[in-house]
């Protein structure tokens, strides 16, 4: 037997005892009444990693642990008039990211090769304010 707490967002413990040779999806459909949330809406996660529901409790060594308990989103329907509304601020980060360090822009006024962390867009009127 496996002794496990079950961590939710609403930052409840729920204490289970399961059956180590139990997979990651007998598990979820086990808890699902008790935590409240549906089998196929919960992501465990263990140490930073979410659970894979074809693995056995066993492979992952959390008897006696904290498993955090996050629920999915609901699926969106595919005839959404937004279209790719749930990624439209990841695939904006990574072209504008894209678009400055496609340009030689030197930060460090140096020549030599220079890493860049991150990005900011600011207006064209603002910086053509600067004068640069």
């Amino acid at each position: 037997m496996i002794e496990i707490t079950i961590k939710t967002l609403d930052s409840r413990n729920h204490s289970f005892s399961v059956g180590d040779e139990l997979t990651v999806k007998q598990l979820k459909e086990h808890i699902a009444e008790p935590v409240n949330v549906p089998a196929e809406s919960q992501r465990l996660i263990y140490c930073g990693r979410v659970l894979v529901d074809e693995k056995k409790l066993s492979e992952y060594d959390v008897n006696g642990k904290v498993i955090h308990l996050v629920q999915r989103a609901p699926p969106s329907s595919s005839n959404d008039s937004g279209g790719n509304s749930g990624n439209d601020f990841r695939s904006t980060s990574r072209r504008q990211f894209r678009l400055v360090q496609n340009q030689n822009v030197r930060v460090d006024g140096g020549s030599g090769n220079a890493m860049y962390l991150g990005a900011m867009a600011f207006p064209a009127d603002l910086m053509d304010a600067q004068g640069r």
